[in-house]
């Protein structure tokens, strides 16, 4: 059995999509007079806001990223925990694992999106994109999470919904479970786990004891 169960934020803890999505495209929208698909834009689901955009191949990034993160805010209203995610998190500290969140986001973007949901209460600690020089898919972020845990790879398991979150799982060591639960498409994942629903996270406890 694992000792630790580290999560991912966006799509995982939080339903951050609709946010995320909707904020980036009317920024790029207004900046550039490019109307963006959201599946061209999904992959800005999982990464620090400065290098979603040069996938994108943005340049001049600063007015950009300014309305977009404006736009965020006035749309905070859209994000939410998915459901059974703090009963999960509150079990698994109840039952003596460590609980951590790695994220792509940085210290601020978290605040700004997960303050109001108190998610910080819930962990042991979080590590953010500012902590690396290498961001996922590098196992680098994980990597820094178990160093400050003094947790082996194969004590921990990292949940999350992108091969993002995957391949940096695999990079770092450690094994995988999906967020099936995600609007995310999982078609080409290969997890250890597929939790359809955050209690299966639970239930895989009570299976394995």
């Amino acid at each position: 059995m694992y000792k630790a169960f580290l999560f991912d934020i966006d799509g995982t803890l939080l339903n951050t999509e609709e946010t995320i999505l909707k904020s980036l495209r009317r920024a790029i929208e207004e900046e550039t007079g490019e109307v963006i698909e959201d599946r061209n834009l999904v992959h800005a689901l999982d990464a620090p806001a400065d290098k979603a955009l040069t996938q994108l191949g943005i340049q001049d990034q600063s007015a950009i990223q300014e309305k977009w993160s404006a736009y965020a805010s006035e749309n905070r209203g859209l994000i939410h925990v998915f459901p059974g995610v703090i009963e999960v998190l509150e079990g698994l500290k109840q039952q003596g694992f460590h609980v951590g969140i790695v994220t792509s986001k940085t210290k601020q973007e978290f605040e700004d999106k997960a303050a109001p949901f108190e998610l910080q209460t819930y962990v042991d600690d979080i590590v953010y994109a500012e902590e690396t020089t290498n961001h996922k898919p590098s196992g680098d972020p994980i990597l820094a999470y178990l160093d400050k845990a003094n947790l082996e790879a194969a004590e921990a398991v990292y949940i999350g919904d992108t091969l993002q979150d995957e391949k940096s799982a695999r990079a770092a060591g450690t094994n995988f479970g999906l967020a099936a639960w995600s609007a995310t498409p999982h078609e080409d994942a290969q997890p250890d786990h597929t939790f359809k629903e955050p209690s299966d996270i639970l239930q895989y406890i009570h299976d394995n004891k």
